[in-house]
């Protein structure tokens, strides 16, 4: 009887640390994607006043 509490803990331990393990990866994945789309975007931003500073530049 005297392990039961341990091995509960143990387990509730374990669990808490997978669990955490798991989130903290969902949460980087989702951040390394947060960071790439804003990147892709700030390319594509530049991009766009780069093709609308030409059209200026030389209007048609």
């Amino acid at each position: 009887m005297k392990n039961v509490p341990s091995n509960v803990f143990t387990w509730h331990v374990n669990n808490v640390l997978t669990k955490s393990a798991s989130y903290y990866l969902i949460l980087s994945a989702a951040l390394t994607k947060a960071s790439s789309a804003s990147i892709e975007c700030l390319a594509s931003h530049k991009r766009i006043k780069a093709i609308s500073g030409k059209q200026a530049a030389n209007p048609t």
